[in-house]
């Protein structure tokens, strides 16, 4: 690959979605606002907007946030008539390629399959979407939307998103790790169920201040299978996603939705079955693979700020597995009661 070429097309691509960034109409721009920052989204015609409005945007979206960082989805396929076509994955870039691009503060994600590309300059906080046609994207993507650029933007404040829910009581809380299925979502919709707050059940923004950690709100959805909604006792919606899980708000079943972030006091790394919930002392070298592995299925693109902070984390904070049993209440006293017997 020409790492000239690579290097213009980018900066071309840039320059058009600006253009076309600048000639939409405020009232067709959407503000996302997690952690401590915001992003204005647009896009050449309605495709992703109600995702985001339903996954992304906060309760308080209608505070002014000032946003300086902007992100421009266009599905002309204007990319597809550029000079610069790529068939293989960017992946397979030398290595000092990528460290130049990243040097220079460019971020990038591209899927040969679907011509797609998503490019970030951390410089000029601006990204760019450039897709084929409008429903390009992938199957992921409406129940996770702009799930890179999130990644993108929250690295920009030195906090990284990994791949983990959370929860919280009485002041205390847990960072819940695992890979999918091992029973993260399920433990934190029913804690909600039973008084908790949560910062998200699926993707969490940590962040590190006055040696306290918080997990932060990315999403503001959560997803649950159908067995698992029956465990809750919650209905069943009209439409599943991709996974066939539903994908809601808290709020819409419970007094409380997604909050804006929890204290993080210990990692849990819970598994399903057993009679009854049940902790116990875990290796932390295995809780940190677990984390930082799943967090790079989920998330791919440069992993050293993710290490670096998952590592001091399983350092400070102490790590327990957790046998979940079957019933969604007792779990969620059993987690009560450990947290409030916890020394931090």
């Amino acid at each position: 690959m020409n790492e000239g070429a690579l290097v213009a097309f980018i900066q071309r691509a840039l320059e058009f979605g600006q253009r076309q960034y600048a000639s939409t109409h405020t009232l067709d721009r959407i503000t996302v606002k997690f952690g401590d920052t915001a992003f204005d989204f647009a896009e050449s015609e309605p495709s992703l907007k109600p995702s985001i409005q339903h996954c992304l945007v906060s309760p308080d979206a209608n505070n002014h946030f000032d946003s300086k960082i902007r992100i421009f989805a266009d599905y002309s396929g204007w990319h597809l008539h550029d000079e610069f076509i790529v068939q293989s994955p960017l992946g397979e870039l030398e290595n000092q390629t990528k460290i130049r691009l990243e040097n220079m503060g460019i971020r990038i994600i591209f899927v040969p399959r679907r011509q797609a590309w998503d490019i970030f300059d951390t410089n000029q906080l601006f990204g760019v979407r450039l897709l084929p046609h409008k429903t390009g994207y992938e199957l992921w993507e409406p129940t996770s939307p702009l799930a890179y650029f999130c990644k993108w933007i929250a690295e920009l404040d030195h906090k990284t998103i990994v791949h983990a829910g959370s929860l919280s009581i009485n002041g205390k809380g847990a960072l819940l790790v695992g890979n999918g299925g091992a029973g993260k979502s399920g433990t934190a919709i029913g804690a909600m169920k039973y008084g908790f707050q949560s910062s998200g059940d699926d993707y969490t923004l940590l962040s590190k201040k006055s040696n306290e950690y918080r997990a932060h709100a990315v999403f503001r959805t959560v997803k649950q299978d159908l067995a698992g909604l029956t465990r809750l006792g919650l209905p069943r919606p009209a439409t599943l996603n991709w996974q066939n899980k539903a994908v809601f708000r808290p709020e819409n079943v419970y007094q409380q939705g997604i909050v804006d972030s929890v204290p993080v006091h210990v990692l849990l790394a819970p598994s399903i079955g057993g009679n009854e919930t049940k902790f116990h002392p875990v290796d932390p070298v295995t809780v940190f693979k677990t984390l930082t592995i799943s967090t790079l299925k989920q998330l791919s693109g440069s992993y050293a700020p993710m290490f670096v902070t998952c590592a001091q984390l399983i350092r400070d904070l102490p790590c327990f597995g957790v046998a979940l049993s079957n019933n969604p209440e007792e779990i969620s006293t059993q987690i009560s009661t450990f947290l409030g017997n916890l020394k931090c």
